[in-house]
Formats: structure tokens, sequence, C-alpha cells
């Protein structure tokens, strides 16, 4: 199983103790969790288990990235992938860190997204003099073990500087898009977390959904609104939402949603210098 609680034994101390240290750019990443609600988050707890040791070694040692430039409009129309979309990522060099932890669903609109994507990466060529690299699942998981690289989904993001939410009009409705913002906020203080969002609504006039919309869902998170490609991943992470509370659970993602999209208003509107 991905992740599971510990049942009877909540009350014990964290079930989760996920700490290591990631050389990024120079600059060392705790990876702990700093969320009490993600402490009682047991990773798999059956005979084979991995132990938290095992889950970082396996996450540094399946740690890749996509360079924009391998990126495409067709990489983005499907969800597909195997040895050939594999191939396009890469390990990371010594001292690299991954520009963006892409989180996005499959399910929007491939032409809006892969706009706001070459948005994104023009506007950081522009201030970087390079093009960035992201963190895709369907490049940097290796598609014959799935469920491993999933186990380590807080490597993942925490070895990223910034999530990416490309929130089209599906996104608030994709429970492993709100498991990724959850995830982030759980292993980082939330003022940190903010900082390492960026997030890029988009949507298409045929949909009749505006931005604004999109956002207001991302507000009114509710976890039964939400759903997996994968019936089975919907069972289990439900299962440990549930066991957390699911209103604990909406409560959260709402504060934390109302919080990215608070930032976000504030960074766009915020007056240019005089100087």
């Amino acid at each position: 199983k991905i992740l599971e609680t510990g049942g009877e034994r909540r009350r014990s101390s964290a079930a989760v103790r996920v700490a290591a240290t990631f050389g990024q750019g120079g600059a060392a990443a705790r990876i702990r969790p700093e969320n009490a609600i993600y402490k009682d988050v047991k990773m798999d707890a059956n005979h084979d288990a991995m132990s938290s040791e095992e889950l970082l070694r396996k996450g540094r040692e399946s740690l890749r990235c996509i360079d924009f430039l391998n990126m495409s409009l067709e990489l983005m129309k499907t969800n597909a992938g195997g040895d050939e979309t594999y191939n396009l990522s890469r390990p990371l060099e010594k001292d690299e860190t991954i520009d963006y932890f892409m989180s996005h669903s499959w399910h929007d609109d491939a032409d809006e997204k892969w706009k706001a994507i070459k948005r994104v990466a023009e506007d950081f060529k522009a201030k970087h003099k390079r093009y960035p690299t992201f963190w895709l699942d369907k490049t940097c998981i290796d598609q014959s073990n799935i469920t491993d690289s999933l186990k380590v989904l807080p490597v993942f993001v925490m070895s990223s500087k910034k999530m990416l939410i490309l929130a089209g009009t599906t996104y608030p409705t994709r429970l492993w898009c709100i498991w990724e913002i959850f995830t982030l906020f759980s292993f980082s203080l939330q003022e940190v977390a903010i900082g390492k969002v960026q997030l890029e609504p988009f949507t298409t006039e045929a949909s009749g959904i505006t931005e604004e919309s999109i956002l207001n869902n991302l507000k009114g998170f509710q976890v039964d609104n939400a759903c997996c490609y994968d019936p089975n991943e919907e069972a289990k992470l439900k299962n440990v939402i549930g066991i957390i509370g699911k209103k604990t659970f909406n409560d959260r993602v709402q504060q934390l949603a109302a919080s990215v999209i608070n930032s976000r208003g504030q960074r766009k509107f915020m007056p240019l210098s005089s100087s």
C-alpha cells in the first residue's frame, strides 16, 4: 500500500519519521513532517513495508527531472508513459535542484496547459538565462515500478525549489493533486510552503468555467467530490483521509488553498518599485 495509518496505535509518537538532508545548490533542505496531521500518517505497515531510511534512499536514487526543451504538447496530451517517456528525463547532476514539481490534472485541456507551461518557462528564462527543469510524473517515475515511486512522493516534492500548480477545470476534483499540495504543506512551515507555490490557473472558453471559479472550487474543496483515475489508489488515499478525519482534511485543504490564492493575489498586484 502507498500510505496507511496506524489504527489503534494512532496515539503513539509520530509514525512518519522522514528526516534527511538533500543538497540544494549548496543549501540543505530538511525533509521531515511539520504538520501534526501528516505525523499520524504511517508508511505501509505491512510486512513488506520500506523503512523511512529505505524510502529516503529510494527517493534519492530515483530522483529525476525533465528539461523544458524535452517537453512538448504531445507529451502533455496523455498520461500514458513507458520507456520512451521515461528516457526523456534524466538523473540530477551534482548539487542540482529541480526547479518545479509539476502538480496538474491529466484530465485538463492539454493545449491550454501547454500554453501555461510555456509562459512559465519563458518567464523563468528571462530571469535566470536558462530554461527550467521539471518533475513530471509520467517522465520521472519508473513506469514499471509506480507504486514504490509514489511511496516517496514527499522526497520528490521537497527536492524541488517550487511547486507549479497548473489548476485547470478538473484540478480541484483530482485527489492526487490535492494530496500533493497537502504533502508540501505537511513537510514545510506554512509561510515557507506558500513561498514555494506558483499557482497558474487556466481554462477554455468552451468549458464556460472561469479562472475565478477554479480558484473558488479549490477554496471550497470537498474530499467527497474528489477522485483518482485508479479506484484502488482512491480507496487507499480516502482510507488515510478518513482516519485523519474528512472534516479536518477538508478544512486544512481549504485553508491552504485560500492562503496560496491570497498570496498569489498580493504578488500579482504588488506595486512596482519607484527605484
